[in-house]
C-alpha cells in the first residue's frame, strides 16, 4: 500500500518538504493513512474532530487517536464541537452540519500549523458509493467523476485502495482501530447502499469499484476539457449556437460564480429558451437572482430575484417540483411509525390537522411556527429576521400550508404542532433537491 500512496503523492505534486494535515477519526482507514505516510517519513499532523454526538464511543474514539499519535510522534489535534447544537442553530442535518465543520476546522488547523495540504482517507469503495448516491439522485457527468482525488490542497491518496487491502496492511502491522456503530445504521443512505447494493454488485463483477473509478478518471478527463472549451463570455446569440453540452457548463459556471449555487436542470433550460428567444429584453426568475437579456447580452442580477412563489396545491403519492427554489417536495400517505425520526427534508404531518390540501407557497402575514416541542410559536417574520434571512429572500423560501396553517417550512423542517401520534394516519414529506447532476458531497 505504501507504493501506491507514494505513487500517489508523486503524481500529485505534493513535495517531501510540505507539511500534510491528517483527517485521523480513528477509523481503518484514516489510521491506515497515518500510519502509511509515517512510513513514507512525510512531515505530518492529524486532527481528531470530537462531534458530541456518540457520547462515550466519541470519546473513545477521541482517546485512540491521541494514543496512536503519540506513539507515533504525530502532532495531534483534538477539537471538541457541539454538532446537534450546531445543526438547530444553522436548521440543517446532522451529518451535513458535521461535514461542514470537519472542512472548516480541517482549514484553520491547516493554517494554523503551517500544514499546506490535508488528506483524507476516502478509499476505493468510498467512490464507488457516491458514484452510485450521484446516480439514484440523479446526475450528469460531473456527478458520475466521483471523488476528486486532489482538490486545491485537499488530496486523498486512498482513493485507489480497497478497503480490503487496507485491512490487510493494518493487520499486517499490528495495528488495531475503531468502528463507529452508526455505520451499521441502514437508515441513512450510504450505509444502505454499502451494506445491500455493493455487495450485489461485486457479485456481478468483483472488480467493481476499481471499473468505477476507471470510468470517474475518464469522464473527470472530459469534464475538464468541457470546462476548458465552455470557457468565454455570457453572449446569448453565442450560446444559441453552441453545442449544448457546452452552452450549458458555460451558464452553470457563470450561475455559481455570481450565486454560489448550483443551476438546476429546469433552471437551465429556462436561460436556454432565454437565449433563443427574440425578445431582447427577455428575463429569467432563478433561485437567488434574475437572468436578464439586454440585447445580446446576458446579466445575472442577484438583486432581481423573484420576489415569491406562485401558490402550488401538493400532488399526492408524489412529487411536486417547484422550480423557483430548486426543490421537489414529496407527499406521501403512511401510518406514523412507532419512533418518528424527522429531519429537515424528510418529516411526518398529521392528516388529522388537515383541512383542505396541503399547498406550498410563500410566507403570509399572520403564519406562525414552533420549531420543537419546547420551544415558543413564533412569527416566521421574526424567526427570519433572527436568522439573518435577508429581506428579498424571505419570500422566496417555500411554506408548506393548509391555508393559513403552516405545516413546515423549508429549510426549518415541521411544524411541531404538525407531529402525528404513532400509529396514525400522517403524511410523509420528502424534500429533494431538482437534479442537476452536480452533486458533490466531498
Amino acid at each position: 500500500m505504501n507504493r501506491r500512496v507514494a505513487d500517489f503523492l508523486s503524481s500529485a505534486n505534493v513535495g517531501p518538504e510540505e507539511r500534510i494535515l491528517v483527517a485521523l477519526s480513528g477509523g481503518a482507514d484514516s489510521t491506515a493513512l497515518l500510519l502509511s505516510l509515517c512510513e513514507l517519513r512525510r512531515q505530518i499532523c492529524a486532527l481528531h474532530v470530537h462531534h458530541g454526538i456518540r457520547g462515550a464511543e466519541a470519546d473513545r474514539d477521541a482517546e485512540f487517536c491521541r494514543e496512536l499519535c503519540w506513539k507515533l510522534g504525530v502532532p495531534f489535534r483534538l477539537i471538541r464541537v457541539d454538532i446537534p447544537a450546531l445543526a438547530a442553530q444553522r436548521s440543517k442535518g446532522l451529518e451535513e452540519t458535521a461535514r461542514e465543520e470537519r472542512y472548516r476546522l480541517l482549514a484553520e488547523c491547516a493554517a494554523e500549523l503551517s500544514c499546506s495540504r490535508i488528506a483524507t482517507a476516502h478509499n476505493l469503495e468510498d467512490n464507488a458509493e457516491t458514484v452510485l448516491l450521484h446516480l439514484v439522485r440523479g446526475t450528469g457527468l460531473s456527478g458520475l467523476c466521483g471523488i476528486p482525488a486532489v482538490r486545491g490542497r485537499l488530496i486523498r491518496p486512498l482513493l485507489s485502495v480497497s478497503r480490503r487491502d487496507i485491512e490487510k496492511y493494518l493487520s499486517a502491522h499490528g495495528q488495531s482501530f475503531v468502528t463507529d456503530s452508526t455505520n451499521a445504521d441502514t437508515d441513512l443512505s450510504r450505509n444502505r447502499i454499502r451494506s445491500c447494493v455493493m455487495p450485489e454488485l461485486m457479485h456481478l463483477n468483483p472488480a467493481f469499484p476499481e471499473a468505477v473509478l476507471r470510468m470517474a478518471e475518464t469522464l473527470s478527463e472530459d469534464a475538464s476539457l468541457l470546462d476548458e472549451l465552455s470557457k468565454g463570455p455570457l453572449s446569448a446569440a453565442e450560446l444559441a449556437e453552441l453545442p449544448r453540452p457546452l452552452a450549458v457548463r458555460r451558464l452553470r459556471r457563470a450561475y455559481n460564480d455570481h450565486t454560489g449555487l448550483i443551476l438546476s436542470r429546469e433552471g437551465t433550460e429556462l436561460c436556454l429558451r432565454l437565449c433563443e428567444s427574440e425578445n431582447p429584453s427577455a428575463s429569467a426568475d432563478l433561485p437567488g437572482c434574475r437572468l436578464r437579456r439586454e440585447y445580446d447580452q446576458l446579466i445575472f442580477d442577484v438583486n432581481g430575484a423573484f420576489t415569491s412563489l406562485p401558490p402550488r396545491q401538493l400532488t399526492a403519492e408524489g412529487f411536486t417540483d417547484i422550480p423557483e427554489a430548486g426543490i421537489r417536495i414529496g407527499l406521501f400517505s403512511e401510518t406514523a411509525p412507532e419512533n418518528i425520526h424527522n429531519s429537515l427534508t424528510s418529516f411526518y404531518v398529521s392528516c388529522d390537522r388537515i383541512d383542505g390540501h396541503l399547498t406550498v407557497r410563500s410566507r403570509i402575514t399572520g403564519d406562525t411556527f414552533q420549531r420543537n416541542p419546547r420551544a415558543c410559536r413564533r412569527s416566521l417574520k421574526k424567526i427570519f429576521i433572527d436568522d439573518r434571512i435577508p429581506a428579498a429572500q424571505r419570500d422566496c423560501i417555500p411554506v408548506i400550508a393548509d391555508g393559513s396553517s403552516v405545516a413546515a417550512v423549508h429549510g426549518y423542517g415541521a411544524d411541531a404542532a404538525w407531529q402525528p401520534a404513532p400509529g396514525a394516519a400522517c403524511f410523509r414529506i420528502e424534500i429533494r433537491p431538482i437534479a442537476d447532476g452536480s452533486a458533490d458531497e466531498f
